[in-house]
């Protein structure tokens, strides 16, 4: 199991279901995430369900979530299946959407649990995050139970999780350095967008003001976000596939 023979899979899976997997990532990672974007835009914690935007914020953010997690395990099965296994897309979207309560259990413990690791030193976080790697593409592909799910993973990744936290250090890393370019981008694409006229908005709350140059760098990192997404998933999917011993597709 080594890094760069998982990415050429992953390369090659994207490539090859390209026509699939795009599509996909818009629907569910890119069009929720610039709308959750558009939403909050730079409101503050505290000011999030309530005011005039408070009833947008209840459907917003749950749909973000919840299109987000289904589009990831959307993706894992196509990654780990090398395709549709047989099945038409929209089947694959509805068995998706059937695991969501399990996806989002296996979440929320793996947040607490890296989050605890976190807190307490770094690398306890990190190897939690190693350890748990292959619990929602195990959701997304054999076990609708979060608690197998993540039992799988550990057992799977027993004695593999330095190997493993490298592997996803290194595309976590390489994110990092894109998202600092686009950062930087920002900044140009805002003062281009202080010199043109504002955008309206409906509510005249959330994301009011945005100029042109705004929506150009929302638009921008809201895709970078969604590549990295979409070739996560699919790493994450292979490297799962690659634990459990199966055959390369």
């Amino acid at each position: 199991m080594q890094f760069a023979a998982l990415w050429a899979e992953t390369l090659a899976v994207v490539r090859r279901h390209a026509d699939l997997m795009l599509p996909v990532a818009g629907m569910f990672l890119f069009l929720p995430q610039l709308l959750l974007s558009r939403q909050i835009a730079e409101r503050p914690p505290r000011e999030l369900f309530s005011g005039p935007d408070a009833l947008l914020d209840m459907v917003v953010l749950p749909l973000a979530l919840v299109a987000g997690i289904v589009g990831q395990l959307i993706l894992y099965f196509l990654a780990i299946n090398n395709g549709t296994g047989g099945l038409r897309l929209g089947q694959v979207v509805r068995r998706s959407v059937s695991r969501l309560l399990p996806a989002i259990a296996v979440s929320l413990v793996q947040a607490i649990a890296v989050g605890v690791g976190l807190m307490l030193f770094i690398v306890p976080g990190l190897w939690m995050m190693a350890r748990f790697v292959a619990a929602l593409p195990l959701v997304a592909t054999t076990s609708a139970d979060p608690v197998k799910a993540m039992q799988q993973s550990w057992a799977l990744t027993n004695g593999r999780s330095l190997q493993i936290l490298g592997m996803l250090t290194l595309l976590i890393s390489a994110f990092l350095l894109i998202s600092m370019v686009f950062v930087m981008l920002g900044t140009a694409f805002g003062l281009m967008g202080a010199m043109v006229p504002t955008v309206p908005t409906a509510s005249g709350a959330g994301g009011a003001g945005w100029g042109i140059g705004r929506w150009l760098f929302e638009l921008a990192t809201t895709a970078a976000a969604t590549v990295f997404g979409l070739y996560y998933a699919c790493f994450a999917g292979r490297l799962t596939r690659s634990l459990r011993g199966s055959d390369v597709g």
